[in-house]
C-alpha cells in the first residue's frame, strides 16, 4: 500500500467548514419549524411562509 502524507488545501478547508455551517442552519430551520407549529401554534403553511421570509 503505498501511503502519502498529503496536506489539505485551503480551499477544501473553506469547503467542509461551509458543509458544517449548513447543517447547523438546517437544524436551527428544523427547530424554527418546530417551535412555530407546536408551541406558538401557527399552520404548516403559515410557518413555511414566515420561514420563506426569513430567509430572504
Amino acid at each position: 500500500m503505498n501511503t502519502q502524507n498529503q496536506k489539505v488545501s485551503i480551499t477544501e478547508k473553506i469547503g467542509y467548514s461551509l458543509g458544517a455551517a449548513n447543517l447547523i442552519f438546517q437544524m436551527m430551520m428544523i427547530y424554527q419549524t418546530k417551535f412555530y407549529t407546536d408551541i406558538f401554534g401557527l399552520e404548516g403553511a403559515v410557518a413555511g411562509t414566515v420561514m420563506l421570509q426569513d430567509v430572504s
